[in-house]
């Protein structure tokens, strides 16, 4: 009896408590522990251990509403199958104030489920055969005349009394002699401690059926009536329909069902928040809002979504100026191809390559850079053509003066042997102007020292 005060009273409290508080995301351990207490309540509805995790679920303060109203659904059904109604008129009524939505999920009625004793037919007691009188209906002490010997009045005519057993009826009285209810005295009600202090604190007997009559005697049968032994006096017994049973069955698969859609979603969520790619995690994120519009998790994507879009807003931007940057500087490297200085241009693009090795305009740079190195190649044939036309006309040019002077100094006649030849007997000799000091130049400057006669002029001395 103590043990079930205090379930009852952990029940309400569970209950009560757990509609305080405003219900978060559920957590793992208490999701894989239900999930492991439905799989053994499927198989085995009355186990104990299973029942208190639903019952610890009910009153989790991270428990999802879904949940928790079919976790107390669930355990109102298994004390419907385990039999106790106290137990189960209890848990439906909290479930059905703190659950109001959920009512059909124990839409079941307590009077449904009872039926009547086949052993009392719903009576409650049975016939038993008297032990006094062995079902002869009469009285044991004076075999049924009603009068017996008295020992006092011994010789006289009448010398019987009246039985004092069954006060000269000579029937049983233990089986059929009294004829008002031993139970209820002949009243026909029964006070009820329940309903001690109300105005109608009784109830009919149920023995006699409110009449306040022996129920042998009104039979006239010679059995008497005790406790059913199969229902002990209940007249019912509590069987609840097969459809109960399936209930309960059905609601536990759904608990697991709704545990391994929250365990996908839970999965769903990191998948997308662990997502490396920026517009693919967007749109996980968005998809997922989309769907879990109306769940706890939704503020926390929402959250998410916006400082994702606003990272590929600023991502984007960047993105932008480099582009812009970007085709500046390819711009630059297009006019390479008309740069008058191919050397410096190449220098320039090899250098831009192998900086940006990744760049997507590598393939372009590269046909620039070839096109400048074959204007480069063109450039230094051309340059070595014309150091080789300028050696063979040093060359032409070296030969031509030795030729000259080869024509000039050896083959014609020099203006000395021609000078000795003209010489007058009378004149000064010649002297080279080369040799002469400044002085002796001025001196001749100043005697005005005649000409020699020129061969070219056409002057003879001889």
């Amino acid at each position: 009896m103590k043990s079930n005060f205090l379930f009852y009273g952990l029940l309400t409290f569970c209950v009560f408590g757990a509609t305080v508080t405003q219900p978060q995301p559920v957590s793992t351990n208490e999701s894989e522990r239900l999930l492991t207490a439905c799989s053994t309540l499927s198989v085995t509805p009355a186990d104990t251990t299973a029942l208190q995790v639903l019952l610890d679920y009910s009153r989790s303060t991270s428990s999802i509403p879904q949940l928790k109203s079919r976790a107390m659904a669930a355990f109102t059904l298994a004390a419907l199958v385990q039999g106790d109604t106290n137990l189960f008129v209890r848990a439906q009524n909290s479930h059905a104030s703190n659950f109001p939505n959920d009512r059909d999920l124990v839409s079941i009625r307590l009077e449904s489920c009872f039926v009547p004793c086949k052993t009392c037919r719903g009576y409650g007691r049975v016939d038993q055969t008297c032990m006094a009188c062995t079902g002869t209906r009469k009285c044991s002490i004076c075999g049924g005349d009603g009068r017996v010997l008295d020992k006092n009045m011994q010789g006289h005519r009448d010398n019987s009394m009246a039985c004092t057993q069954c006060r000269g009826t000579g029937i049983c009285p233990v089986c059929a002699a009294i004829p008002f209810c031993t139970a209820c005295g002949g009243d026909g009600r029964l006070l009820d401690k329940k309903l001690h202090g109300g105005p109608d604190n009784s109830i009919p007997c149920k023995q006699c059926g409110g009449t306040g009559v022996n129920p042998a005697a009104r039979k006239g049968t010679d059995r008497f009536q005790k406790l059913c032994p199969a229902c002990k006096g209940q007249r019912y017994f509590c069987t609840p329909p097969v459809t109960v049973l399936n209930d309960y069955r059905t609601i536990l698969s759904e608990i697991r069902q709704i545990l391994q859609d929250e365990a996908a979603i839970a999965m769903q969520i990191r998948q997308a928040k662990s997502e490396p790619v920026l517009e693919v995690r967007i749109r996980l994120l968005s998809q997922l809002l989309e769907k879990l519009h109306k769940r706890p998790e939704a503020g926390d994507l929402e959250r998410l979504l916006l400082r994702d879009q606003q990272a590929l807003d600023e991502l984007k931007r960047e993105q932008t100026a480099k582009t812009s940057q970007r085709e500046q500087l390819l711009t630059t490297l297009r006019g390479l191809k008309t740069s008058d200085n191919p050397k410096a241009a190449v220098i320039t693009l090899r250098d831009y390559l192998a900086v940006n090795q990744d760049s997507p305009d590598r393939i372009e740079v590269q046909a620039i850079l070839n096109e400048c190195l074959g204007k480069l190649e063109k450039q230094r044939k051309r340059e070595k053509q014309l150091c080789w036309f300028g050696g063979i006309l040093i060359v032409l040019f070296g030969l031509s003066c030795v030729h000259i002077n080869y024509f000039k100094y050896t083959l014609l006649p020099s203006y000395t042997s021609a000078a000795k030849r003209t010489r007058t007997p009378n004149a000064e000799p010649l002297t080279d102007p080369l040799t002469l000091t400044t002085q002796e130049s001025k001196a001749r400057a100043q005697t005005n020292t005649p000409r020699p006669p020129s061969v070219d002029a056409g002057g003879d001395s001889r």
